[in-house]
């Protein structure tokens, strides 16, 4: 009985030991050799410099303006986004015909499944000086001058739009499984209590879903970052510089072989993440305990 008990205690951990084994190996190693080379001069001497690389860092004009640039986008974008899919999550969750509510939802879900070059030749064609919005105007005003809105004082806006588009479904999906989760015991009660819908609102619906809503924030952050891949493909290597953010950074210290830049920028960008995952994870557990 005792080998078997111990058994059953060891068998949840050998299912993880795999995963645990890739992120080892294929993160956290890879990570600490990143902050390795982050603290020497170079690739080949390895003399120990410390702090220089940062310091070096943060006074260069091009990564302030990338971490600028980025620290914008996302104040910006992930609480309009979360607003927003929260805001026509509850309208799906109220709709009486099942069957429409699974219609919108498989709507929604379509960008999901998008390859990245397809949605990039979709927008280039949109916001273009050659494209259907310049096509648009130029029919409404035949004055109208070409403009080219990816190198605009616009292109932050398209960017956020483009985030939007991506993510605006897997948010739906994830605010209305939390929904559909919540015991109708407690709205029921409520109602006989005399509870308006604000009240409601405010005093059940937010704190019941706030693990979700924790989540739901930490997975547009990560994902606020995968907008590279259709941005690059639009503009290559150097994009407007109000959409120069640090990916674009970091992929052009790449192509220069400038390592020490790269590492020390990665490792910043890392420890935000680390940090952002760490705060979520601890209100996930207060929203556990409520």
């Amino acid at each position: 009985m005792a080998r078997k008990s111990i058994l059953d205690k060891a068998i949840p951990y050998l299912f993880v030991l795999p995963c645990a084994a890739g992120f080892l190996c294929f993160y956290f190693l890879p990570f600490l050799s990143s902050v390795y080379f982050s603290l020497v001069n170079n690739n080949f001497d390895r003399k120990f410099v410390g702090l220089t690389n940062y310091i070096g860092l943060f006074r260069n004009q091009f990564f302030i303006m990338a971490l600028k640039n980025t620290l914008v986008y996302m104040a910006v974008s992930i609480p309009v986004l979360i607003a927003l899919t929260f805001a026509v999550s509850l309208l799906i969750f109220n709709m009486k015909s099942a069957a429409i509510r699974a219609s919108v939802l498989f709507l929604l879900s379509i960008p999901l499944v998008i390859p990245s070059a397809t949605l990039s030749f979709f927008w280039n064609n949109i916001f273009s000086a050659n494209g259907w919005l310049n096509s648009l105007l130029f029919n409404l005003n035949t004055n109208h001058i070409p403009i080219d809105f990816f190198n605009s004082d616009n292109a932050m806006p398209i960017m956020i739009l483009i985030f939007f588009y991506k993510n605006f479904g897997y948010n739906i999906i994830l605010f209305t499984a939390g929904l559909n989760a919540l015991d109708d015991a407690y709205f029921e009660a409520a109602k006989v209590d005399g509870a308006n819908a604000m009240q409601i609102m405010t005093r059940i619906t937010f704190p019941l879903m706030k693990p979700v809503f924790v989540i739901t924030v930490l997975m547009s952050t990560v994902n606020s970052f995968k907008v590279f891949k259709e941005m690059y493909m639009v503009y290559g290597n150097y994009p407007a510089e109000s959409v120069y953010n640090v990916q674009f950074f970091m992929n052009n210290m790449l192509r220069k072989l400038e390592f020490q830049s790269l590492t020390a920028a990665s490792t910043i960008t890392t420890l935000v993440i680390g940090f952002a995952v760490t705060v979520t994870l601890i209100n996930l557990q207060k929203g556990e305990r409520f």
